[in-house]
Order: structure tokens, then sequence, then C-alpha cells
């Protein structure tokens, strides 16, 4: 397969599966990136085989065939170093077509070479250093060879040793070997070479949720009701009705929103091959090319990429997402020269991405103001994006205040009206008595009176005929 298509299958799985890349909250797994292989045989000592679908590791008698592969580190987050990583091992992919097992030794280069010119013959002058990892047994085919090379790793990346890959030969101890490693051409299987680093360090915390608002102040006190007039006098009324309740209390404010969560860590980068143009125009730069608004790369504000990249591989679909991180920042991106390896990458903040027709402009802050890997138009350019975690979520919003209480009750209504008169009482008894009052003086005797004429016989008790006549 492209060299691209090989990007593509090893990047885009990481982007939609972080959650399984990152097993733990310590620890986080990265590929380093294939950049280049080949093999050399010292039968056909001017040929090259960078295009081999196979790394071929021979020896019988005086023929041998050795491997030759090459990583960047340019996949790891940016600030990695030596004390990050915990872990490296290679893999490598033993096909059907291997015949002769035994014992491998891989041995780090030190100086420069590339897959388009390396023959035998021009790989005797290249320089090796130290640690070998020697006498490595092979002991099955179809299966995945696996060799820790995490003092490798280390050593690259604190420069203790010059990252120029490392050559696969057979070991002392074989006297015969006939092996067949996959390459990242290899289109059977598609088991290409690959380093997977294991890194040390907690991923990005979620966000604190927000504090919880404060209680909401109590509402207040209803005004007392006006007192009613006095009534008039006379029978008590009937008690008036209780007064409405007071208006319930206003809510308390809202509490303030929690406070915004920490940017997450970078997920898994992408990285995508052009050829770099000295064009500054914002326009399309033309299938498999990229551009930069600026001379000095290290200075520019856009960079406009085509659809497609040096192996006329389509992107849109990826490009279009740099900028879905909700964060600000979107990402770091990096462009390396891969002809010139020795150039110095230029890093920039992704803030934005537009699109043009047949090409996107990526809206950048740099990092490395000033500097410039390119100079020459037609320069291999490797762009490597690491895309900035999301925001973490807001905290959730304080509880609404308690409710104020309710106002006092009202005063008693007015009295009521004065009932009818009543009726007229019975007439109380009669007052009692009073004394007898004091005997009058007795009154003048009157005259004597006239002397009977007619005297009635005794025993006759009627009574006769008189006159009133003088006392005898």
């Amino acid at each position: 397969m492209s060299t691209t298509k090989h990007l593509l299958c090893r990047f885009l799985g990481p982007i939609m599966m972080l959650g399984l890349l990152c097993v733990t909250p310590k620890v986080c797994a990265v590929d380093a990136l294939l950049l280049e292989d080949t093999y050399v045989d010292t039968s056909h000592a001017t040929t090259n085989y960078r295009n081999s679908a196979d790394l071929r590791v021979f020896k019988s008698n005086t023929v041998s065939c050795r491997a030759f592969l090459k990583f960047t580190l340019a996949t790891l987050p940016p600030g990695t170093t030596a004390a990050d990583i915990k872990q490296a091992r290679l893999r490598l992919w033993t096909n059907s077509s291997s015949a002769i097992l035994g014992s491998i030794t891989l041995t780090p280069i030190t100086s420069t070479w590339s897959e388009s010119t390396l023959t035998s013959n021009t790989s005797a002058t290249l320089t090796f250093g130290l640690p070998k990892h020697a006498d490595l047994p092979i002991s099955s085919i179809a299966n995945f060879v696996s060799v820790d090379v995490t003092d490798w790793v280390q050593a690259w990346l604190a420069g203790t040793l010059t990252n120029q890959g490392f050559v696969i030969e057979t070991s002392t101890t074989s006297t015969s070997l006939n092996l067949y490693f996959d390459s990242k051409e290899s289109a059977l299987t598609s088991h290409e070479p690959q380093i997977d680093i294991t890194l040390i360090g907690p991923a990005g915390p979620q966000g604190p949720s927000g504090p919880q608002g404060p209680a909401g102040a109590t509402g207040a006190q209803g005004p007392a009701g006006p007192m009613g007039p006095a009534g008039q006098d006379g029978q008590t009324g009937q008690p008036g009705e209780a007064g409405p309740i007071g208006p319930q209390g206003e809510p308390g404010p809202q509490g303030d929103p929690g406070q915004e969560g920490e940017q997450g860590v970078p997920g898994a980068a992408i990285a995508i091959r052009y050829t770099y143009s000295t064009d500054a125009t914002n326009s399309n730069p033309g299938a498999g090319f990229v551009r930069f608004n600026e001379a000095i790369c290290g200075n520019a504000t856009e960079i406009y990429v085509s659809y497609f990249d040096a192996d006329a591989n389509a992107w849109p679909a990826v490009l279009s997402s740099l900028a879905d991180s909700s964060s600000t920042t979107k990402g770091q991106l990096r462009f390396i020269n891969l002809t010139n390896t020795h150039g110095t990458p230029v890093l920039f903040n992704l803030v934005s991405v537009s699109e043009g027709p047949g090409y996107f402009i990526l809206g950048v802050a740099p990092i490395t103001v000033g500097y410039g890997p390119f100079s020459i138009d037609g320069e291999g350019a490797l762009l490597v994006f690491n895309r900035t975690g999301d925001k973490g979520d807001t905290g959730s919003t304080g509880p609404t205040g308690a409710q104020g209480p309710a106002g006092p009750q009202g005063p008693a209504g007015d009295t009521g009206a004065a009932g009818p008169a009543g009726a007229a009482g019975l007439q109380g008894p009669a007052g009692a008595q009073g004394p007898a009052g004091a005997q009058g003086p007795a009154g003048p005797q009157g005259p004597a009176g006239t002397a009977p004429t007619h005297i009635e016989p005794m025993g006759d008790l009627s009574m006769g005929d008189f006159t009133n006549g003088p006392t005898p």
C-alpha cells in the first residue's frame, strides 16, 4: 500500500477509538510513524527494493540480505521526554514466505539513508551505534515477533542516540536464515512494522462540578392589613373571616455557573504527506501540495492544503474535522521536512479551518516564530496534527433558593351590624306597700240627735221609723 494509505489506517483508528487506546488513567498508547523501510541483497548489489512488499533477512554461504527501517516520533504529544516513555515494543509480522528459522540481531543506525536510494553497495558507508539487540530467536511462521526497544526510543528522545532507524540481519549464531517480514507496501496482510509506545502520565481530569449556589434570601414579610373602624354598639357580630395569606417570597438568586473544566490531553496524531510550494498565494495549491502565506513558514498565519496528499489520496473529510474540538485552540500542527531530515520542524496552534475550491485554509498561530524548515520548491513535507481535548463540562447550576415564609394573618374583619332591638320586657311586679300613715286627730263631736217618736213593742226586731230629735 502507499505510505499515505498506511498513515490513514494508522491514525484514523486511534482518533475514532481513543477510549480504547487509553486503557487506564495513568498510561496511554501511541504508535510511532513508520517513514521508510527496504532491504538490500549482496547478490544484487546495486538493486533498490523500496517498493517490495517484503523485508527480507537472509543468509546462505556468502549471500546475505538485510532489512532497514526508520520511524519518526513526531506522533508523540508535544513536550514528550524520555522520562515519559514507559515501554516501546517493535512488532514485526513473519509472513508465510519464510523458509528457514533462526536468530536475528537489531543494530541502531547513526548516519543518514533513504529507502529510495539504498542498495547493498551504498549501505557500506553507513555507521552504527549501540546498544544492539542480539540473538533474538524467530521460532514460528505467520506470527508476530515483539522486541523491546524502550532504550532506543528513550535515547532518540534524549538526543543520546541519532534516530536513523535500525538494521535487521542474521545473528552471528545462525549459519543460515531465510525470513520474510511484511513491509508497509504489503497488500496481503497489511501487518506493516510498527513501534507501540506506552506513555506515563495521567489523562486530563474531568472539569470539576461548579459550587452549589447560595440559598435564596428570605422573602419580605407581607404588609399588615389596615384596622377596620369600630362597629356600632349593639349585639356582637360574628367574627370576620381570616385575612388572606401574605404573598410568597421571591425565589433566591440562581447560583453562579460552575468553573469551566480543564482542557483535555491532545488526541492521537494525524499525519499527511505533502509537497512544499514556495507560492504564498491564498488559492488552491494544486493536488498534493501545501503552501504558507509567508515566505518564512514559522511566521505564517494561514496554511493552504490540497484535498489530496502527495500520493493522490483524498483527505477532505479528515481535514474538515480538524477544528472539531470545543477548545479555542483546536490542536497543534507540526510540519517536518522529509527531504532534509535535519531541518527544524515548525509548530503552530490551529485556531480555525475554512474551505476553498479544492483546498482548505488552516488559520494558525505560530509557536516557533521565525523558523523555516522549507526553502526549496518541491521538498517533501509531513503534516502532523495533534487534536486538543474538548472543554470540560460546565458545572451544574446551583439550586433555587428556599421559598420565603408565608406572610402573617391579616387582622379581624369589621364588626358586624347591630342586631335588631329586643322585644319589651315583661312588666315588673308591683312595688311593696308603704307603711300605714299616722292616725289623724279625732274630729269634733257632732250635735245630739232627736229622740225617737215611735217605739216598737218588744219582741219585734224590726226597725221602726224614727226621727232625730234632741237628746232627752
